[in-house]
């Protein structure tokens, strides 16, 4: 579920002045910095960045609405019924979980090879390198192969040569 193709990542969207531009503002540097430190300026950038960032994520969330933190199921949600409808960026709606399970199953590879690299970023620390697609695409066969089972996946990517050889580890195995 990385941000849609051909558009900026929200977050690379924030841009700060370069050496060259601080000397242009000049004295008004001082109130640009000021501006952007201020509780509310900062607050409504963030709000902006971040709603713009889990824009394409937000149907995933509210198809699974109906479930609480804890996984019950509930109609209710403070009171108020909860709508579990929503649209992809794909164009193709749904209104509850049993219709967005659908829908994804039909791109069952696809989500699959999303979820794997997910799971190896945040298993390995770090963003994705070239040469982790290999086995990225080796979890995925190997998902495919044993019927999609979550263990698969967790023991791919633990068994996986980029977590076995990660950097950084002061118990590095051999």
């Amino acid at each position: 579920m990385d941000h849609r193709e051909g558009e900026e990542a929200p977050l690379q969207s924030l841009r700060f002045p370069s050496v060259r531009e601080w000397k242009r503002l000049g004295t008004r540097a001082h109130s640009w910095t000021r501006s952007l430190i201020e509780p509310e300026c900062l607050i409504e950038g963030l709000r902006s960045v971040l709603s713009r960032a889990t824009e394409p994520l937000d149907p995933l969330g509210f198809g699974f609405e109906n479930f609480d933190a804890i996984g019950r199921w509930r109609e209710e949600a403070e009171g108020v019924r909860v709508d579990s409808g929503g649209t992809l960026p794909s164009g193709e709606s749904f209104s509850g979980p049993i219709e967005l399970v659908r829908i994804l199953k039909k791109r069952k590879r696809g989500f699959v090879e999303v979820l794997t690299e997910k799971m190896l970023t945040y298993a390995l620390g770090r963003g994705l390198e070239i040469p982790d697609s290999c086995a990225v695409d080796d979890i995925v066969a190997d998902l495919e192969k044993n019927d999609y089972r979550f263990t698969v996946l967790v023991r791919g990517i633990v068994h996986s040569k980029p977590f076995l050889k990660r950097r950084g580890d002061s118990g590095a195995t051999k």
